[in-house]
């Protein structure tokens, strides 16, 4: 081997560290890199800043992937941001159980026990969103469940109404 094509290999091999290191990607754990493209699809869709248009007390802020109910911010993770946004982007709408999943695990991902075991995660999403709008206003009920298909936003003003008696999932 000559000096030559040794000095090359190296190079080429010092080059290709440091492009890896450089790159933003290779930095990021594979976590945040699945919720970056769960919210790069959410951006890729129609986008709704504010549910005050139809009499709502819901205020989303996609840039920053944070959501207020009366004015007061609710603390969501991005995983439960990116389900109250398509909920509230489809006010009235039955969204499917695996709907909601694919949004935030990607689309086929599976888990839970059985072949509809990711229903139970979507429940204790919805779980964990309705107490933290309740933690806020303990009248919350603009979310809504239609038995074993899945979840809707309550659309109109009677998001505002006071919530019935029932289970949080």
């Amino acid at each position: 081997m000559s000096k030559n094509n040794g000095r090359t290999s190296i190079d080429s091999q010092k080059k290709r560290i440091v492009e890896k290191v450089e790159h933003p990607i290779a930095e990021a754990p594979a976590t945040r890199i699945r919720e970056q493209i769960v919210f790069h699809r959410l951006s890729e869709g129609k986008r709704m800043h504010d549910d005050d248009q139809r009499g709502g007390s819901l205020q989303l802020y996609p840039d920053q992937h944070r959501a207020s109910w009366n004015g007061h911010e609710v603390s969501l993770t991005l995983r439960e941001y990116a389900i109250v946004e398509h909920l509230a982007q489809h006010p009235g709408r039955d969204l499917q159980y695996r709907c909601l999943y694919d949004l935030v695990r990607g689309s086929g991902f599976s888990a839970g026990t059985g072949a509809d075991g990711y229903q139970t995660n979507v429940r204790a999403f919805i779980k964990r969103i309705r107490r933290k709008f309740r933690d806020i206003d303990p009248n919350f009920n603009a979310i809504e469940n239609y038995p074993r298909f899945g979840y809707r936003w309550r659309s109109g003003p009677e998001t505002d109404r006071p919530a019935d008696k029932r289970s949080d999932a």
